[in-house]
């Protein structure tokens, strides 16, 4: 059993990896070629929607009636797992994503992330980010989704950690729709530490979309508890199914 689990993480990785390396490529050139970046995205959410039912991952999702279509929004999730990207794109597309600035260091998928439109955060200097609003406004114009991480890093108990202010206050300067996420088991599958995958139902619960209009008569605190309890509430659904 503990050989299927490696087997299948081997996989997911290697998959991942080889599209990264060899099919991305091909994509960008052809899609870069007329801007169409939104159906480089597309084939991301394709590729997923292939790789999770091979490994025996198959979501269930709540609310996905609350995608709001032909409108843009900033999508904030709790952080499970590295799988929880994979999840997202399977569901809800296209998005890019607000990141770490190291990932964009890394070969290959640092140059992806920047071409589906995704920006760097520098979480230890926050004047770096002062440009970040204007960028991701900027963005959201030409019809680009985000999500975010406001734990900004993986919870290894599947408890929610502390959020972190950055992308509140980003929202607040540029204001746009925000559609709250749930992720719940994706940590149980692909957990954070060890390299071993297990085939189980991760379960995406997708909230009502929060409008800009009661998002600018909140304060900084008040924002993100109204996230966090949105979120907060889908993990207590989901723990008790």
């Amino acid at each position: 059993m503990r050989l299927k689990n490696f087997l299948l993480a081997l996989i997911f990785f290697a998959s991942i990896s080889i599209s990264f390396v060899i099919v991305a490529p091909f994509l960008i050139l052809a899609f870069g070629i007329t801007m169409q970046r939104n159906k480089a995205i597309v084939v991301g959410s394709a590729f997923f929607k292939t790789l999770l039912p091979i490994l025996g991952i198959h979501p269930i999702v709540e609310g996905k009636h609350n995608i709001p279509k032909g409108r843009n929004f900033v999508l904030l999730s709790n952080h499970q797992s590295f799988l929880d990207i994979g999840v997202l794109l399977h569901e809800v597309h296209p998005i890019a994503f607000l990141a770490k600035k190291e990932l964009f260091r890394i070969p290959i998928f640092g140059f992806v992330l920047r071409f589906i439109g995704s920006l760097p955060i520098d979480r230890a200097d926050r004047r770096a980010n002062v440009h970040i609003a204007e960028r991701m406004a900027i963005n959201i114009k030409k019809g680009f989704n985000y999500c975010v991480y406001p734990e900004g890093t993986r919870s290894t108990t599947g408890e929610l950690l502390p959020f972190k202010n950055g992308i509140f206050r980003i929202i607040q300067k540029s204001p746009v729709a925000v559609l709250p996420v749930t992720i719940y088991g994706t940590g149980e599958i692909l957990p954070k530490k060890g390299f071993k995958l297990f085939p189980k139902r991760p379960r995406i619960i997708i909230h009502p979309l929060i409008e800009t209009e009661q998002i600018e008569k909140w304060n900084l605190d008040e924002f993100k508890s109204a996230v966090r309890h949105r979120i907060q509430l889908g993990l207590d659904m989901a723990k008790e199914l």
